[in-house]
This record gives structure tokens, sequence and C-alpha cells, in this order.
């Protein structure tokens, strides 16, 4: 170690500072918001500043050293001197931000050592010192002349010290600033620097990444050897603890990029891998290591950068500087160091020895074959001849030589163009797939190119872009064309047969076409007509209920009007009836009813025998409005223009009942019927009046429901109600309340079969919830106006017609499930994980369902409870119990069997006065063990199997006020009102500990046990993870919320990875518990809402909701965003929910649905694999898709 201090800066002219804090006049940094808080002691309270805190004052060996000092001068006191461990500390040498450095002296082995006292927090634990133990000893056995030599690792007053060798010297970086300039200063430096490299080589082979190598962490003795120092940040490579945060790590690095364009420390050395989350590597050292010699043997850096911004982007973009003054630095050397400066690792030497090799080869090799020659010419004697022939000689090997280094030069920056080029042309490519993804109409698009492009990194996907999987994550919840049916002329109707497989279109050169509907294969068209038509979008088109038959008032030319019936088996046309128009398939197929001769204004309505094509019945139509068939196909309700509404028998056209006008409602014949799937209401939407909702059963109004604009169209069961045109509202018609009115004008709506419906307008479709009507997706569905939209008979597909003269069929349903899981419409989702989700209906019944529909357990209603019951699954069966019950009432636990619901245990809880019975309650998820706080503040620990009474345990006076069973049953934690925190074996249900805890008597906002060994507790913004054995606190996190925002928190499983967060938008933080270590900040975060299993069983993923609705998932050992998930029916009540695997995700939507998606790269591209695969892009992705799965 050198006797200069330890201090170190990595660019010329910068002003010394008090590293890791300030320098170069920047800012002081910013306390992170995990950083330990200082101890304070009280003050002196006769004193002047009585009652103000004072930090406690650490006894350094720097303060002792001094001491020691002013006791021998002053006073001529003799003391013995500091130690550490053996060590006698001289004095202090240098202060780092991995800690102190002192000089001191080994009196057992009469030698002059340096001591590095590194920075623990003394809040930290045993294991956080075990650990920086472990790596030290680790060091210590790297054993090479490059590397300084660690003598002995150990401990000191709670901190981790390292004694080494003690080096008389300076570091690299006042040894290059002491170099002298000359045309040879390159051979010098890179000397060094090959020697150094040596010792980094020495590391990667023992399986160690250095992760900070610098000028400053080189020492270069007087003995004029290198060796590479400061393995403080150090770890080895593919360990779970190289966690990918360098710039946390040295904070105060980042902090000193300042507005003059200062920067210092590790982000000049730093790798672009690692400002993008990559794992430190021997090729980020590599990295460095060229960065270094670069400006060793330049005077520049090769990267510009004003600020961190700056400098990331001139590192990604693999642009190098090109040096002011060469300095006489050959080719060869430039080349070999741009190698190692690539932007992708795999672009760089394949390591330090192969690099070292390239710096180390012989260069001069011919200059001495060249003066070989000249020797032997001269040996021949021929003067004046072999003068001019050595001369020769010379100039040759002189041109050869440079010629070599031009060639190997231009190769150089061949390959760093291509490369630039690919990695351009791969970021283009990725922003493409981002971009397609978000225009509307292009979706197929985006997931065709998002395949492809992923296809090469499979299996795990690691390697490929996140642009890639952002655009795939938002191309995949769009609606996706499976088949483009031309036409060849704009078509404006559409309709599915009654079976769904086939679909007829209806064209404005009065052309019919029939399709499969499966693949989009047309089965045959009819000839269009010559001149204009009757085709229109408000043109009939409908197959009869036998699906042999197709009725249209479109085939045929303007005048006359006509309707046609063609045989579906054929195309052929079965029958024609003149003067007639908007038809429609009557009494069981066997008659038409429609206007007759609509093209007069007296446009009646009549009635057709299909078998002879003669007129049945006929109606004036002066005063006849809108009208519609009844489901049985028997009975016509008419709109009349006074209002009435009248029922018209199919048979003979006689009225068999009438519903009067409405007093004070204004005649128009416009009105429009809207007919109940059940036939019972009918609803009418009045012209210039009211939304009105009649029974049909009893001939009486029921209600208005509001300002009428459109028509009328029951959906969902008929409990909702849609006016269609325009602006278009939707209502509940349990409530009778208005759900939604939806901004978008939209026409044609279509109800689809996954309880959303489907509407369009121009170009544009629109789907939405048929449960709220919040608008879940809208793309562009053609590139002309869309004039028709039909919905098959099972709702899974639907078709568009438009002016494009194009038919789309479309597929509903998400191809990112993997499995849905929808309650009865009733009820709403209570609880959920992969085995089963319970629900609760109005009455207060829950009910549990595992696989199938029938609930495999059902709890009767609590009476008197507050809010809904609570459900959680262990291994002994499924806990149901109420949050709270009215005062004086019974509350209740009880345990169901898991298989036949029968139940098994019990416990009642007795209200005795005014007060609301909350009852808290803790139980083991992996045994059969329920804890309850009795009404005299006392815990009862009870075996469910016998529902005897394992345990009573008490506190120290105070009541028990919240309470926590690990999950396997064999401890209890438990709060009193004192804020005291008590935990119990309940093998022998004695006490383990009580400890008080700091902080006000808030409310316990978390409390429980994770893993094996620890409690997570939460009071009012403070976190802290407590060791089960003794208590004590092992990790303690104020989190840094605003006032007016709680904040929560969750601990991994493993019990590695503590996570905190605020409420409402903003962001989150991952700690490393064994450390206490910032491992990541997790941005634009909204995590509102219960905290538990926001991990997976593992451990190593994390999920949360984004600021924008979307779910993240996050690997928690790094706090890398591994996949945005996009939710477009996001639930205010349930949280995103990791399934036990990690693999997948349950998501619940507004709609009640609770769906399984795939939370990994790897499903989501299955998830594009499987929506391409039905449609007519599949050959396109073939080849890529090949064996995805996921």
């Amino acid at each position: 170690m050198t006797g200069a201090p330890e201090k170190k800066f990595d660019r010329p002219g910068e002003q010394d500072g008090d590293d890791g804090n300030h320098s170069g006049g920047a800012q002081p940094m910013p306390i992170p918001p995990f950083d330990r808080t200082f101890q304070f002691t009280d003050a002196d309270p006769t004193g002047p500043d009585a009652g103000l805190p004072r930090p406690e004052v650490r006894r350094t060996p720097e303060l002792e050293v001094v001491r020691v000092r002013l006791a021998d001068e002053l006073f001529g006191v003799s003391m013995a001197p500091p130690r550490i461990g053996r060590f006698r500390v001289l004095g202090l040498l240098g202060r780092g931000g991995m800690g102190e450095v002192y000089a001191a002296h080994d009196d057992e082995l009469d030698r002059q050592v340096a001591v590095k006292l590194l920075h623990t927090s003394r809040e930290a634990g045993p294991q956080a010192r075990a650990r920086m133990t472990r790596e030290a000893q680790s060091l210590a056995r790297l054993s090479h002349p490059n590397v300084v030599q660690i003598h002995e690792v150990g401990e000191h007053a709670g901190q981790v010290y390292v004694a080494m060798e003690f080096v008389d010297g300076h570091d690299l970086a006042h040894w290059l600033a002491a170099l002298p300039a000359g045309p040879r200063r390159w051979e010098a430096v890179l000397a060094v620097f090959v020697a150094a490299g040596r010792g980094l080589q020495a590391a990667h082979e023992a399986g160690l990444v250095h992760r900070d190598f610098k000028p400053a962490n080189v020492l270069v003795g007087a003995d004029e050897r290198a060796r590479v120092l400061d393995f403080g940040l150090a770890r080895f490579f593919g360990d779970p603890e190289d966690d990918r945060k360098n710039m946390s790590e040295s904070p105060g690095d980042v902090a000193d990029l300042t507005a003059t364009g200062a920067l210092l420390g590790t982000p000049a050395y730093m790798a672009p891998e690692l400002f993008t989350g990559g794992a430190a590597s021997p090729a980020s050292d590599q990295y460095a290591f060229c960065v270094a010699l670069y400006q060793g043997l330049y005077g520049q850096w090769p990267h510009a950068g004003e600020t961190l911004a700056d400098l990331v982007a001139a590192k990604s973009s693999g642009v190098i500087a090109t040096p002011v003054d060469r300095r006489g630095v050959p080719g060869w050397l430039h080349a070999a160091v741009v190698r190692g400066l690539q932007v992708a690792p795999a672009s760089r030497w394949p390591s330090m020895a192969a690099l070292l090799r390239e710096l180390g080869r012989d260069r001069r090799a011919a200059a001495r074959r060249t003066v070989l020659r000249i020797a032997g010419a001269a040996l021949v004697g021929l003067a004046g001849f072999a003068g001019v022939q050595a001369w020769q000689a010379a100039r040759e090997a002189e041109r050869a030589d440079r010629a070599e280094l031009q060639a190997e030069l231009r190769a150089a920056e061949s390959e760093r163009a291509q490369f630039e080029r690919a990695a351009i042309a791969a970021a283009e490519q990725a922003a493409e797939v981002l971009r397609l993804s978000s225009t509307p109409g292009r979706e197929r698009d985006a997931l065709v190119r998002g395949v492809q492009l992923a296809a090469p990194h499979k299996p795990d996907f690691g390697g490929a872009p996140a642009m890639v999987f952002d655009g795939l994550a938002a191309a995949l919840p769009a609606l996706i064309p499976y088949a483009t049916l031309d036409g060849g002329h704009g078509a404006v109707g559409v309709a599915f047969s009654p079976d769904g497989a086939r679909v007829a279109s209806l064209h404005v050169d009065g052309s019919l076409r029939l399709w499969d509907a499966s693949i989009g294969a047309e089965l045959w068209a009819t000839p269009r007509v010559d001149g204009d038509t009757n085709a229109s979008q408000f043109s009939a088109l409908a197959f009869d209920r036998a699906g042999a038959r197709l009725l249209t008032d479109g085939a045929g030319p303007r005048e006359p009007s006509r309707c046609t019936v063609w045989d579906v088996a054929t195309g052929t046309l079965a029958r024609e009836l003149p003067n007639c128009g908007s038809p429609r398939f009557a009494a069981d197929d066997t008659r038409i009813v429609g206007r007759i001769a609509p093209d007069d204004d007296d446009r009646g309505l009549a009635a057709w025998d299909l078998a002879t094509g003669a007129v049945a019945w006929r109606l004036n139509g002066k005063d006849l409005g809108d009208w519609l068939l009844a489901r049985d196909g028997r009975t016509l309700l008419v709109a009349r223009d006074d209002n009435a509404i009248d029922l018209l028998a199919v048979a003979d056209g006689r009225r068999v009942a009438r519903l009067p006008p409405v007093p004070g409602a204004r005649p128009s014949r416009f009105n429009r019927l809207g007919l109940a799937a059940g036939g019972d209401r009918l609803a009418v939407a009045e012209a210039e009046g009211e939304l009105r909702l009649w029974d049909l059963d009893a001939r009486r109004l029921l209600r208005s429901l509001g300002p009428a604009q459109g028509t009328p169209r029951f959906i969902r069961d008929d409990t909702r109600l849609v006016l269609d045109g325009g602006n278009q509202r939707l209502y509940d018609l349990g409530s009778d309340q208005l759900l939604a009115l939806w901004p978008e004008p939209s026409l044609g709506v279509v109800e689809l079969a996954d309880d959303t419906v489907v509407s369009h307008f121009g170009d544009e479709l629109f789907l939405r919830s048929g449960d709220t009507g919040r608008l879940v997706t809208r793309t562009r569905g053609h590139r002309g106006f869309i004039r028709s939209a039909a919905a098959s008979p099972d709702g899974t597909r639907f078709a568009t017609a438009s002016d494009d003269g194009t038919v789309r069929l479309w597929q509903t349903g998400d191809p990112r499930v993997l499995r849905r899981r929808q309650p009865p419409r009733g009820e709403r989702v209570l609880a959920f994980d992969d085995a089963f989700f319970a629900t609760v209906d109005a009455a207060g019944v829950t009910r549990i369902r595992t696989d199938g529909d029938a609930p495999v357990a059902t709890v009767p209603a609590f009476t008197g409870i507050f809010g809904v019951p609570r459900v959680v699954r262990t291994a002994a069966g499924f806990l149901v119990w109420p949050v709270a019950i009215r005062p004086r009432g019974e509350w209740s636990i009880r345990l169901l069997d898991p298989e036949t619901g029968a139940e098994r245990f019990r416990h009642v809880v007795v209200g005795t006065d005014d007060a609301w019975l909350d009852v808290v309650t803790a139980h083991a998820r992996d045994a059969d063990r329920v804890a309850v706080v009795q009404r005299d503040g006392s815990l009862a620990v009870f075996d469910t199997r016998t529902g005897e009474r394992a345990c009573t345990l008490v506190g120290d006076g105070p009541a028990l006020t919240a309470a926590a069973l690990r999950d396997d049953g064999r401890l209890a934690a438990a709060f009193d009102l004192d804020g005291n925190l008590l935990g119990w074996d309940l093998a022998t249900c004695g006490r383990l500990f009580s400890v008080p805890t700091p902080g006000p008597k808030e409310h316990v906002r978390e409390f429980r046990f994770v893993g094996t060994g620890s409690l997570l507790v939460q009071r009012g913004g403070r976190t802290a993870v407590h060791d089960v054995a003794n208590g004590q606190v092992e990790l303690s996190v104020e989190v840094p919320c605003a006032a007016d925002h709680y904040g929560d928190s969750d601990l991994s499983p493993d019990e590695t990875r503590l996570v905190t967060w605020c409420y409402g938008p903003g962001r989150g933080w991952i700690q490393d518990v064994p450390s206490g270590e910032l491992v990541a900040t997790l941005e634009g975060i909204d995590a509102y809402g219960d905290v538990e299993d926001r991990f997976s069983r593992t451990g190593d993923r994390l999920t949360v909701f984004a600021d924008d609705g979307d779910v993240l998932v996050w690997n928690a050992r790094t706090g890398e965003l591994l996949l945005r998930i996009r939710d477009l029916d996001k639930s205010d009540w349930h949280l995103p929910r990791l399934a036990d695997d990690g693999l997948s995700v349950h998501l619940h939507q507004r709609n009640g649905a609770v769906l399984t998606l795939p939370a990994t790269r790897a499903g989501t591209f299955a998830a594009a694999c499987r929506a391409l695969a039905a449609t007519d892009a599949r050959a396109e992705v073939e080849r890529a898709c090949g064996g995805a799965s996921g």
C-alpha cells in the first residue's frame, strides 16, 4: 500500500476533495433514502443547547492516534497506541469510498503494513460482516506479483479490516502525470499497463471481477512494479450477489457530475452494459482497462460527455473520440485499444489474456530482420552496392511495416464501422416494433417483427432488446384480424351463419360473397350488377335459422326495389320478391316480413309467403315507424307515430296487443325499438323524448332512463342497455344508473362472448367492457370506413365490412391468457391464488371454487358483518372470517376442508359492549394452527385438527393488538399496546423475547413472519426486519414518503430482499437485507394496495403496478425490469399476484374475471406466436416460432 493518501482523481487538473461526498465544487451528495441514521444521545440538560440532539462521535483509530500524541506532547503521559487486530496503528494514510487506510506496524513479523478498515454500518448484522469477510478472504488467496498482497482479514469493533502489503510508491494516475513527454512515451505507458493487466488477468482466472479498475486503483512502486489493488467492489462472476448496481455502489462518483463537466470516478470507466443493468464481467473489466490505457496514451478520454447522460449516450453509440495528439502511438496499438472499447462485450477481446498477447506482440521483428540483411550484405564486402542494397532493404522493411499497420488500422476501423451499423440497425428495428405497436392497425405487423427479432435470443430471450418485448406487450392485447377477405368492391354488409362456419358479405356492386369463416377462403360469389344498386350499410343481410338460405335487399338494381333469397349451398337465386325492402325471416322461416313499396312515401309493412312469393297480408305505412320481430318470429312489434306500440301476429297481421302512448310524450314516427334477449322487456328510444322501458308480459311501462339518442340494444344477459348511435350510453338495468357516456361517436354495437362489446366509427374499432363501458382497446380496423359489423353466434369471433372492399375476421379473447376464471353474475371475487378463487354475492354468501364451476365450499352470510369476509388457503384448508362485526354481535373464524368444504374448525368471539367486534387473527400457511386475540388481550393459539387450544400467550401487562404465526406453526409473535414486540415458541408456549420498538405507537401496518428467520414489521413510516430468535433488528428503513402518503413494504420469502414504496405514483426501493445496501430504485410505479405475495415463492421475482396501469415484473435480485404486461381492465380491488413458480401472474379485472398471463419473456413470445398462428401471417413466423412454449 502506498504512503500517499488513498484519495485519488481520475482526470487531470481536478482538485482534491472529500472522496465520496463532494469534489471540484460539486454540491454535497444527497443522502440516499436508506442511509443509516445517526444515533443521538441526550444533550446536557443544563447547557445552552438543552433539548437539542447531538450526534454520537465514533472513536476511530485516527482519533485514538491523535489522543496518544496530545497526551504525550501536552501532558507527558505515555499511552498505548491504538491497534487494529494485532497491528499497531501509526497514522492515517487516506480515506476513500470503501473505508479508511492506516499505516501500521506488524510487531510479530516486524514489517510495515497498510490496514484498510472497511465501512460497515454499525446496524448491519453479523451476516453482512461475514459476507465482507468471506470476500476479503477470497482475495487473500489471490497471490500474484501484480496484485497487492492481502496478509490478513479480521474484525475490529464491529468493522471488517484488511491488512495488506505496504507499497512505497504512487498510484498510476500520479505516475502518468509525472511521466515526461516524448516520442517513445507510449512504450513506457504500455509496459506499466501490461503489467497491471497481468494482475487483472490473474483475478479473472481466479473467478473474480474487479468492477472498479482505474489508474487510481493501480500502484506503481519504487521497484517500478505495477500492482492492482482495491478489489473492494470485486465479486465472483456468476455469483448472485453480482447485483449490477455499480452506480449505487459508488454514489459519490455519480454525484460528481456537475454543470461544469467534471467527471470523477467509476462512471468514466464503466462499460455501457453496466449503465443498463447488465452484470459486471471480465469483459467490463477489460473495457475499463482500455479506457484507462486510452487516457494514459493520449491524455484524453475516449468518450466525451459533459453530463452523465451525455457520457452514457457517447459510450452506447460506440463512437470513439479521435486523439487530438497521436503522441507517436502506433496504429496497431490504437486498433487493439479500440477493440477493447466496443459497445457489445462479444465484440471485445475474448479475454484479458488475448488482449495482453496482442499488446505484447514483438513489433520490432521486421526491423531486426532488416538489420540482419544489412549486416549480411556488409560481410560480402560489396561496400558500394551493399550500401545501396541495405538502404533499399531498409526502405522496403519500413514500407512493409507501415503497410501492415495501415492494414490493421483499416481492419479495426472496418470492424468498428460494421459493428456500429449493426448496432444502429438493431436499435432501429427494435424501435420499429414499439412504433408499430402504438400505431392503430399495425399491431399485427408489430407482432410479426417482434417475433422475428426475438427468436434468435431463445430460449430465455435475455439478450433481446427491451423495446422488442415492450412492443410485444403493447401489441398482444390489441384487436388483430385473423383473415382479410378481399371482395374487390366496397363491402357494406356482413353476417355469420347460425353455426358460425360461414360469413356472407354484401358489396356496393350488388354482389354477394360467401366465405369460409375459419380460413377466409371464398366459397362463391354472385355477379356484380351494372349501374346503381340498393346495396348500402342499411341493407338487410341474414341467414335463415337453418343456415340454408341467405336473404338481402341489396343484391339488385336500385329500381325497382326487391328482396332476394339465395341458396347457400350453390350461390343460386332461389326467390325474388318485388317491391320489398328491409326483409327479415319470420314464422319458422316460412315467411318474410318487410317494407312493401319502399320506394314510395307510403312505406307499409307486409308478409310474403316464402314458398309462393305471394303477399300474405299488408298494412298501410303512413303512421308506421320502427319495427322488429319477437324472438319466436311469430309476433311483430311496430311503433306508431302516436307513440303507441302495436303487437301484430305474423300469421295474419292482426293486432294482438297494444302498448298505449305515454302521456306527455311528443308523437314521432322515428322512435327506435330494442327487445331484450328474454323477450320480456322492450326499450323505446323516443326521437325527441326519453328512453323508456316496458314490461311486455304485463303490458306496462316500467320506468324512464333519461334522454334518448340512438337505437337501444340489450346486452350482458339483459342486465345492461346500450344506446347505439352517436355518443353511446351504457345503462345498468339493475340500478337504472348511467354507467358510461362514451366520448367517441360509434355505431353498430356487437356483443362478444368475453363480456365485451365492439363498435365502430370511421375506420376505427372500439372494444369496451360490457359491464362498465370502459374502453379496453381501439385500433384502425380498415383503410376505409367500416359500414357493418356482426358477431358469430358464440361470440368468439366477429366480422367487419369496409369501403376498402375487404371483410375482416377477428378473433375475440386475449392470446396471452393461459387461464380465465370468471365468477357467476352477481358475485365478486374476494381472494385468489394458483389453486382457488373465492367470491361473495349480494346476500353475503361466500363460495370457494378450485378447478370447476361448482363451489367446493359455501359459507352462509355473517350476521352484522362490516365489509366482506376474508378467505385464505392454508395446508389445512380454507380459513374464512369477517373483518369486523357490528356491536354485540358474534364473530367467528372457520376452517373448511379443501376437498369437501365441510367445516373442520370454528372459534367464536362474542361482543359484550357497544364497540365494533374487530378481532385480530393470524394463521400458519403450512400448519394446522390459528391464533386469535381474545377479549382479555391474550393470544389464543388453536390446533385446527382437534379444535383444542394449544397455547394461551400473554404479554407483560398491556393487551396484545397484532399477531403473527410462522408458516410452519412453530413460532408466534405479537405487539402490545405499548409497542413492545413479543415472541413465543409454540412447542413449549414459552416466551422467547420481549423487546421495545422505537417510534410512535401507531397502528401496525405490516406484521408477519417471512421465511424461517425474519419478522417484517411496519409501523408508521419505518419498516424493520427482526430476527425471530431474539427480536433484534437486522435492518431498519425509514420509508421516505410524504407526510400525507402512506408507504408499505414486503420481504422476499428467502429473506434477502426488502422492497419498500410510497402509495401513489412514485418510486420504490429494493434493499439487500444482509448488508443493508440499496440494490435498485424502482421508477414509475404505483404500488397501492395490499402487499402480501408481491414476490414469487422463490423470491427472485417481484411484481407491482406501473403508474400507467401496466404490470411490471422485476428481478428481485438485481432490480432489473424483466417484463412489462399490459393490463387492459385493471381492478381497483386486487393487485397482481405472481404464481408460485413466478412464471405467470394472476390479474383481477374490473369485470370480475381472474386472468392468468405469462410473466416471462418466453411466455410473452409464445403468446405472440399463438396470436399469429391464427392469422394469415402465420407463414411469416412459422420458423421463428418453432418450438415456442411458455
